[in-house]
């Protein structure tokens, strides 16, 4: 009897917590309906934060190259100053004497060669294919991720429609149980018995009733929208076996295909920039340079009124010859950086052909 009591307030705490929590649920964001898995991802696409943060990050490499190419461009600045002077000499006031300066100056910096700057602009394009190769490959998660959250939901779904059709069929098994006894065909453990497996089969009911709350819940984190029903699959859908129906064909459809292995294979090319990078602080910079000042002075005298137009153009060679081996040590560096970089391309790679070949063999396992 106690077991009996036991399962009856569990029940009823079950269902207390249910309608206590469902309206806070429901007020976190405004119900919609989405009609199919495209209308799922649709929303996905315009409030997914996962794919903006990949956005963004396309966007801030691309600034890279802006700023690689701003290197073989003229830096020009200006300067201007202004001085006022005062003097004071023994022997009176006649020999005091005050005057003003102000001038002004432009310089013009230009890199004829730097070789730095040709490989920062490699290496600055290469990164913008890699961010194209991750926002790509961010499209493709959020499809996968979209999918996934759709069919989870659908799933729940039918759990809740299952779990409420074995309660009904275990309600009658009670009924059926608690007549038997009124007419002392069974005994009352018989009925006690029915009562727990209709207490338990009503858990399960609050239970799958939960998971359907808790898959809307990632719905919404995906979409930024609370959705009130899915659409449900179509009630006859061919099962059909890839085509062509060889393996090899999809590995190598996966490997060409797939861009976070691409964005692997571009950062292999990165790394190899970035080892002629540190070579070229051996070699040597060629720049240009150029000037141009005016200055005034004002005062008393003569002497303090004159005028200044000064000028210059020169070429500045600079030859690096010892860094401490720090040049050296850099190298080396960026050249286990390279080889770090290709064991991980060749890891996606056999990631990628093994996952590949199992997702087919799954496929054709399934469908059979």
């Amino acid at each position: 009897m106690n077991s009996n009591n036991n399962h009856i307030k569990r029940k009823r705490l079950a269902t207390l917590a249910q309608y206590l929590f469902l309206p806070t649920i429901l007020s976190f964001a405004p119900v919609i309906k989405a009609e199919n898995l495209l209308d799922i991802y649709s929303l996905a696409y315009q409030t997914d934060p996962v794919l903006k943060q990949a956005i963004m990050q396309r966007q801030s490499v691309g600034e890279g190259a802006v700023q690689a190419f701003s290197r073989f461009l003229p830096s020009i600045s200006a300067s201007e100053n202004a001085s006022g002077n005062n003097q004071d000499k023994p022997g009176g006031s006649n020999s005091d004497s005050s005057y003003n300066q102000h001038g002004y100056s432009l310089d013009l910096n230009l890199s004829v060669f730097d070789n730095r700057n040709y490989v920062n602009y490699e290496i600055s394009n290469l990164e913008i294919s890699k961010a194209d190769a991750l926002l790509n490959a961010a499209q493709q998660d959020l499809i996968i991720r979209s999918a996934n959250a759709y069919f989870n939901t659908l799933s729940a779904a039918d759990n809740v429609g299952f779990s409420k059709s074995e309660r009904k069929a275990i309600s009658r098994q009670l009924e059926q149980a608690k007549r038997r006894y009124e007419v002392g065909i069974i005994a009352i453990t018989d009925v006690h018995e029915a009562q727990a497996g209709y207490d338990n089969a009503n858990a399960q009911v609050i239970s799958a009733e939960n998971q359907l709350l808790i898959a809307k819940e990632a719905l919404r984190e995906l979409t930024n929208q609370y959705i009130d029903t899915i659409s449900a699959l179509a009630e006859s859908i061919p099962l059909l076996p890839p085509t062509p129906e060889k393996i090899t064909h999809w590995v190598d459809r996966a490997l060409s295909g797939n861009y976070t292995l691409l964005a692997a294979k571009k950062d292999t090319f990165v790394q190899k920039e970035n080892i002629n990078l540190q070579r070229s602080e051996h070699y040597p910079t060629l720049g240009l340079t150029a000037s141009y000042g005016y200055s005034k002075s004002n005062g008393p005298t003569s002497l303090r009124s004159t005028q200044h137009h000064d000028s210059s153009l020169g070429i500045n060679l600079s030859i690096p010859i010892y860094e401490g081996n720090s040049v050296i040590s850099k190298i080396r560096q960026a050249q286990y950086d390279f080889q770090k970089t290709q064991q991980a391309y060749d890891e996606i790679r056999n990631s990628t052909e093994k996952n590949t070949r199992s997702s087919y063999l799954n496929v054709l396992s399934e469908v059979s």
